[in-house]
């Protein structure tokens, strides 16, 4: 996991070898920190992506850590289309598949096991962006955000009649949270 990390943060840095005007396309990389918002109140969210700029679109690749209700690590799809000039504005849409961290022991009378099963999680939103330098931007921007997840837990309850059989509950998750994020963008 550090090493896809550190390779997304340094992938930017091969653009600082090319001679200006040799391609168009440009390496970038994206950190977000931020919280989501909804029903079950609010929790952190970070993200990382990185990608190519090409004219007003930047196209890549992330993964994340999402605390919401259940905690999880996105893997997705990131697409952003930039206007504007000097202080841009974006609009974002991250598509993808969200990852359930295992559960921990919990202590429930008569559980017998839990699982939890991978989901759709999508991110949608507007924003800001404010140059810092060169390379670096500051990016400001809310949205909306969906996570969801499926759930199975098992029970064995006590019974009189000698024969018990398990009892099992499914619980299918859908999480639409709003999302409030502040990004650090490296690269051109």
């Amino acid at each position: 996991m550090r090493k896809i990390i550190f390779v997304l943060l340094l992938v930017p840095l091969l653009g600082y070898g090319q001679k200006d005007g040799v391609s168009v396309k440009k390496w970038s990389t994206i950190g977000s920190v931020g919280l989501v918002t909804g029903e079950s109140g609010s929790r952190p969210v970070f993200q990382l992506s990185s990608g190519i700029n090409y004219r007003q679109f930047f196209t890549g690749v992330g993964l994340g850590y999402d605390s919401y209700e259940f905690n999880s690590m996105p893997v997705f799809a990131d697409l952003r289309y930039k206007f504007g000039q000097k202080i841009s504005g974006f609009v974002y849409g991250l598509a993808g598949y969200n990852f359930p961290f295992k559960s921990g022991k919990t202590i429930e009378n008569f559980k017998t096991s839990e699982s939890r099963s991978a989901g759709l999680y999508l991110d949608l939103g507007v924003g800001c962006r404010i140059p810092m330098g060169k390379v670096d931007r500051l990016l400001i921007s809310a949205g909306f955000s969906q996570k969801r997840m499926s759930q199975r837990q098992t029970f064995n309850y006590p019974c009189f009649t000698g024969n018990c059989e398990e009892t099992t509950y499914n619980y299918d998750y859908n999480f639409g949270r709003i999302t409030a994020k502040l990004s650090w963008e490296l690269g051109y």
